[in-house]
């Protein structure tokens, strides 16, 4: 027998089981099926012989599974074993305590789930069930014992009925009659002297049609006898503990059937789901408590620093390798016929077996190179090309590729950082996990949007939860990160404050959107890969903007960072958890997967899009490029000096710049720099407070005496030109002798 579309199965003959709920039990380790069985329906025996569970996935093979154990079980409504205290017979007490533990040991009854109170007047009687009917809103099922000699006895004498008071009894029928069709009322005589005519009409004035008053015999078995009878038609007659196949649960939509072996017509079913693709709840994964946390963050911050030394050392290895290789020549090989090259910062002719470095139109000495810090004797001035960044102490200067490697380390710092929060929230001994999705699962706006006949919304609470904690985590911890490397990249100084901000409006933005994000995959009934994708993107959104936020970032650019990054970054962490979901050491790495690419996507759409930019030459400790398209657009004078409040902050040690040494502004799609002190472009002294239009390629020094140069360079603005090959070659070369290295 095939099992159709989600939810469109109903059973064929009258409801002789029904499954109540699906609960995944995480200790057990089983999925755990909550089965009614209406007794007035076809007789079954429920067992391994008589049963069996299907289930099928949406697009996946119908799997049968093992069913390791069947129990009976309680289910939604409360019990209260109400005790005339008024019995004489204390023989009888006794036979009804055997009776009430027997019955909770049958059904495994909590001790939260139950509770036996005992009466002297109709009117503790009457508080009794008003009390408990309210706790318990309306969901009860009250037991009434009674015996000869109690508060419902009839006495004979001398032709004289002696009975309860007329205004108690009213009282006790009216609260009765206004209890609802979730209360079930049993009273149950123990003795022919018990007032019958007055137990029948309070059922008769309960809304259930199924109270009855019984007569039963004070003996324990006739009293477990009639409790069993009565309870098997309200509680949860069966639990089914079975392996689920798979164990894990993204989120997806399945589909449970609990049939008949012999007759394929009687059986019910239910659709279910349970966790998300971002958290998936596995099975078979133990809680991770916080020697483990511990063990993981450990190795987590070996990763970390290995990644770090692997970029800050391995990298500018590499780099030289390929410099070497591709820049570095033997000079014979080199040589132009018929002329005779000399070494620009010795002037001395090149030897044949001398290595010398071809990287930019300047043949120069490998020596000499290497002698002034790896670069040519003429850049910036005269030469556009001839440097490069082999130093591994440049990492976080974010210089050339150690920007996008200082976005990608910092990134995957960030996702560390997020795995060790959402770890020590989901599983700490704080309790706010459950205190948290306990207080979810009881708001009404939640409950109706979930079904408020649904037994696991708890369960929809916990995976509600796990989505939150995981978004708060990966706020603050990418939120912090790549905030702090956004800021390392300015030239201003660094403000701790407006990093703590956008961390914290990352973490609440990263609240809500996850939120938004797991009630539309849910309500839209997403599959597990874009139900993820729809919370990840938009967190994607909201960190690109909050990186805008008193930065560089344009908003828009932040946004379209945030969406590319959010949509590759999520795929590459689906696909990277779906290898072995429960390990949370690989969850781990899937995190800081996730970090890494998000911060490497972000900066290089940044880049990609930037229109302005100063690229800091010298000092050589101090190169990097700084973007000013931001701040420019928005019409805002960027000054340039050794103020910390300038924009263009000159951090280093340079006695010629002033505290506000020029300007830049944005005018008619071109810039101007003004200055308020000595300054050259492109070697020559610009007039004090006259603006001047730069070019792409301008070179900026702040005096003659200045150590401090920048280039500007503009995608939108026709370039300057290139200095020909004759005026460079008519440079007079320094004589500088210098003892040159073995080849």
């Amino acid at each position: 027998m095939l099992l159709y579309s989600i939810g469109s199965l109903q059973a064929q003959k009258s409801a002789e089981f029904q499954i109540e709920s699906i609960t995944p039990n995480q200790e057990a380790k089983t999925l755990d099926i909550r089965l009614s069985v209406n007794k007035r329906g076809t007789p079954i025996n429920i067992d391994g012989a008589n049963i069996e569970v299907l289930e099928k996935t949406l697009g996946e093979d119908i799997s049968k599974l093992e069913i390791i154990n069947i129990a009976k079980d309680y289910g939604k409504h409360q019990i209260v074993f109400l005790i005339d205290a008024k019995n004489k017979t204390e023989e009888h007490l006794k036979e009804i305590n055997i009776a009430i533990e027997r019955i909770v040991k049958t059904y495994n009854l909590p001790e939260s789930h139950y509770r036996i109170k005992e009466f002297g007047l109709v009117s503790e009687l009457s508080r009794a069930l008003k009390d408990s009917e309210q706790q318990f809103n309306g969901k009860l099922i009250a037991y009434l014992f009674t015996d000869n000699g109690g508060n419902f006895t009839t006495i004979d004498d001398e032709n004289k009925t002696t009975t309860i008071a007329t205004k108690v009894r009213e009282n006790l029928l009216e609260i009765i009659e206004n209890f609802n069709t979730q209360f079930h009322l049993f009273p149950i005589a123990l003795s022919n002297n018990v007032d019958q005519s007055y137990l029948m009409e309070l059922t008769e004035a309960s809304p259930s049609l199924l109270d009855a008053t019984k007569i039963v015999q004070p003996s324990a078995n006739f009293l477990y006898d009639a409790l069993d009878n009565t309870l098997s038609d309200f509680l949860v007659n069966f639990v089914l503990q079975t392996i689920p196949n798979p164990p894990v649960f993204q989120g997806e939509s399945r589909e449970l059937m609990v049939r008949a072996k012999k007759d394929s017509d009687i059986y019910t079913n239910r659709a279910y789901s349970f966790g998300t693709p971002s958290n998936p709840l596995d099975l078979r994964r133990r809680n991770v408590d916080i020697h483990h946390w511990i063990n993981r963050l450990v190795i987590g911050a070996l990763i970390i620093s290995l990644l770090l030394a692997l970029l800050s050392m391995l990298i500018p290895q590499l780099k030289k390798i390929a410099f070497r290789r591709k820049h570095i020549k033997l000079y014979k090989k080199v040589k132009p016929e018929g002329r005779i090259k000399r070494d620009p910062l010795t002037g001395e002719p090149f030897e044949d077996t001398e290595k010398v470095v071809v990287k930019c139109q300047h043949m120069t000495a490998l020596s000499s190179w290497e002698y002034n810090n790896n670069q040519c004797v003429y850049y910036p001035d005269e030469c556009t090309n001839g440097v490069v960044n082999l130093g591994a102490d440049k990492f976080f200067s974010q210089e050339g590729l150690n920007k996008h490697l200082n976005w990608l380390w910092f990134g995957a710092l960030g996702g560390w950082i997020a795995w060790g929060l959402q770890a020590l929230l989901n599983n700490n001994g704080l309790g706010l996990f459950n205190k948290f999705s306990a207080y979810l699962a009881t708001m009404p706006a939640l409950a109706n949007s979930w079904g408020a006949d649904d037994l696991n919304i708890s369960i929809m609470a916990d995976s509600l939860v796990e989505q939150l904690m995981m978004g708060i985590a990966m706020g603050i911890g990418l939120g912090f990160t790549l905030a702090w490397v956004e800021e390392r990249g300015q030239s201003s100084k660094i403000s701790w404050g407006s990093i703590l901000l956008r961390t914290i409006i990352a973490a609440f933005a990263a609240f809500i959107l996850f939120f938004i994000g797991f009630f539309l995959s849910k309500g839209m009934d997403l599959p597990p890969y874009l139900g993820g994708l729809v919370s990840w993107v938009l967190f994607g959104l909201g960190l690109g903007l909050v990186l805008s936020i008193r930065s560089n970032v344009e908003s828009l650019r932040g946004l379209l960072g945030g969406l590319v990054a959010g949509g590759i970054a999520f795929t590459l962490y689906f696909l990277s958890s779906k290898i072995y979901p429960d390990f949370e050491t690989l969850k781990m790495l899937s995190f800081i997967l996730y970090g890494s690419v998000m911060g490497i996507i972000i900066v290089a759409i940044l880049k990609r899009l930037e229109d302005f930019e100063l690229e800091y030459l010298s000092p050589e400790k101090y190169r990097r490029i700084n973007p000013i398209s931001k701040w420019l657009k928005a019409d805002m004078d960027i000054y340039i000096g050794s103020d910390s409040g300038c924009y263009v902050f000159v951090k280093w040690n340079d006695s010629a710049v002033h505290a506000k040494h020029a300007k830049l502004n944005f005018r008619n799609n071109q810039v101007f720099i003004e200055p308020y002190a000595e300054t050259l472009l492109n070697g020559h002294n610009l007039p004090l407070h006259q603006k001047v239009a730069l070019k792409d390629g301008d070179i900026i020094k702040l005096g003659n005496e200045s150590v401090t140069r920048m280039k500007f360079r503009a995608k939108s603005i026709v370039k300057a030109p290139v200095v020909s090959q004759q005026r460079q070659g008519s440079l007079p070369s320094p004589k500088i002798t210098i003892k040159k290295k073995a080849t």
